[in-house]
């Protein structure tokens, strides 16, 4: 009895220790959720890479851990994100053997039409490349951009066909031109894949009717 009495008291001490020192470790240390935990099959290693900063006006549902790409190929990931004033602020993770130059572009794409969301680093395609991109850069607010959403371009399209008369025609053109000014080749790539998507979806249709029909 005087064993177990023992035993006892030490698991309550050893228990209110750990509940009195759990929160004091919490507390010296910055934790930020989930995307502060290690996680294994990183593209680039942060010893072998350099880092820099790119500001987005929307950033849309890019996230830590998203993928960084240049020609389509994974070359670092985004390491935060955070708001800045009126933007967000975008901190990326390139490999150190990537060369890109000091005033390339950023831009949010898509993998495919329903795919995850990555951040494409390309050369201007307005003057020449210039410099190179080092640790510590930052790619400003009109160096950025997005691809227009699948949502925008099916609404634009839906306001078109159902909504629209002669009359409107004017209010139609308008919207539109909102919503494709300046990201024609950004909207023809997404419509080349909703094409892609389309095709895909009515080839598996046919399939399954004639399935169906035997």
């Amino acid at each position: 009895m005087k064993h177990t009495d023992t035993t006892l008291r030490r698991r309550l001490r050893t228990a209110a220790v750990a509940a009195v020192a759990g929160p004091l470790l919490l507390a010296g240390c910055d934790f930020d959720g989930a995307y502060d935990l290690p996680l294994p099959g990183s593209p680039v290693a942060e010893d072998e890479a350099y880092q820099i900063t790119a500001e987005f006006a929307d950033v849309l549902n890019v996230v830590p851990r998203s993928p960084v790409m240049v020609d389509d190929v994974v070359v670092g990931e985004v390491t935060e994100v955070e708001r800045k004033g009126w933007h967000a602020e975008v901190t990326l993770r390139i490999k150190d053997d990537v060369v890109l130059p000091d005033n390339a572009l950023a831009d949010i794409r898509q993998v495919s039409l329903l795919g995850e969301k990555y951040v494409a680093l390309v050369e201007p395609t307005e003057q020449q490349p210039t410099g190179r991109l080092e640790d510590g850069d930052n790619i400003d607010l009109a160096a950025t951009g997005r691809n227009p959403e699948v949502e925008e371009v099916l609404g634009a399209l839906s306001f078109l066909l159902s909504g629209g008369g002669v009359a409107q025609l004017g209010t139609i053109t308008e919207e539109a031109n909102l919503v494709m000014s300046g990201r024609e080749d950004r909207l023809k790539s997404l419509l080349g894949s909703l094409e892609a998507w389309s095709a895909r979806w009515t080839s598996r249709r046919s399939t399954s009717s004639t399935r169906w029909s035997r």
